[in-house]
């Protein structure tokens, strides 16, 4: 396989993945458990935790930054695409506080774990 084909295979692959994050934490971005009168909003945590945690893997295991933004982009589609009202009038991701957190986060997170430099390894000499 070329190297043409298997980067092109790595971007297609975590553009997927992205998809695929991106409808999880539509799904679980609106959980919350009250304790005591104060909500705790496990859901877009865990949400966005997994976010950072799947553009992180994308971006330590590729050099090029080009899988980690396609995952990136799959994200904020599928998140673009839940704020929108279906035909029956339903709204996945409602206009309060865990929506739009949840709606501007990712973005926020991706960019700044895609634009982060990456830091090369110094390699211990082993001569004589």
């Amino acid at each position: 396989m070329t190297e043409r084909w298997r980067g092109a295979l790595e971007i297609c692959g975590a553009a997927v993945g992205g998809l695929v994050v991106g409808v999880l934490g539509t799904v679980i971005e609106q959980g919350v458990l009250t304790v005591g009168g104060f909500p705790l909003p496990w859901g877009v945590v865990l949400a966005l935790g997994l976010v950072a945690t799947y553009l992180l893997g994308l971006r330590l295991t590729f050099e090029s930054r080009w899988p980690a933004t396609a995952g990136l982009l799959g994200v904020i589609a599928i998140i673009g695409i839940a704020t929108g009202e279906t035909a029956g009038g339903s709204v996945l991701i409602p206009a309060n506080i865990w929506g739009t957190i949840w709606t501007v986060a990712p973005a926020l997170a991706g960019v700044i774990i895609v634009a982060w430099p990456r830091l090369k390894r110094s390699v211990a000499s082993t001569s004589n």
